[in-house]
């Protein structure tokens, strides 16, 4: 059963406004943290950084950082599961009843983890790249959620859906011929077009 995406925009809603018990000015230095963190570990990969080296990039103590974080994965997780979690509110902004709501929701998708040069966010980046660095206990939550998008943008489909859509170097018309021809052969044991097969093929995840 897929989880309503009201949910999901409540779930997003109860994350951003951050641990309980902050506050103000504490709630600002989270949202620092996280900020600054997603920057760093975007343009450096997240495999390069100790909890250490973001204190002093933050200017920060370790115990100041500590309060919010206790390891460089939780940090790494929190960034991703906002993220996620921000993707399904924008989706939740897509109505019910518009025409052909799933390819409307797919383009709200592209639109909302790519910049405008067509690069990746900085936190798409750290979904599509670092996530499979988190360790098993984090990473099924952000898998489980990650599915449940894909389910949204493509019912029947997740999984490939949403690893077709974090392609890089796919365009919004392949995605597109690509689900196509996904959802003939899950229907048609008979081949898709070579031509689609070949061109999502040969493209690997980023």
């Amino acid at each position: 059963m897929r989880t309503p995406t009201r949910i999901l925009r409540a779930d997003a809603d109860d994350i951003e406004r951050g641990p309980p018990g902050l506050t103000s000015r504490e709630q600002e230095q989270y949202e620092r943290i996280l900020a600054v963190a997603e920057t760093v570990m975007a343009r450096h990969g997240a495999h390069t950084m100790t909890l250490g080296g973001l204190t002093l990039a933050l200017r920060m103590s370790s115990g100041a950082l500590r309060r919010y974080f206790s390891d460089l994965d939780g940090l790494l997780a929190t960034v991703i599961g906002r993220h996620l979690q921000n993707i399904a509110r924008a989706l939740g902004e897509i109505p019910q009843d518009v025409p052909d709501r799933p390819q409307k929701l797919r383009a709200a998708y592209r639109a909302f983890t790519r910049t405008t040069g067509g690069d990746f966010t900085d936190a798409h980046l750290l979904l599509v790249r670092d996530r499979l660095l988190l360790p098993k206990g984090l990473l099924s939550s952000i898998e489980a959620t990650r599915l449940e998008l894909g389910e949204l943008l493509c019912p029947g489909y997740g999984a490939l859906t949403i690893d077709v859509l974090d392609m890089r170097s796919l365009g919004g018309p392949t995605v597109e011929a690509a689900l196509v021809a996904i959802a003939a052969a899950e229907r048609d044991p008979a081949p898709a077009p070579p031509d689609i097969l070949i061109e999502t093929g040969r493209h690997t995840i980023h």
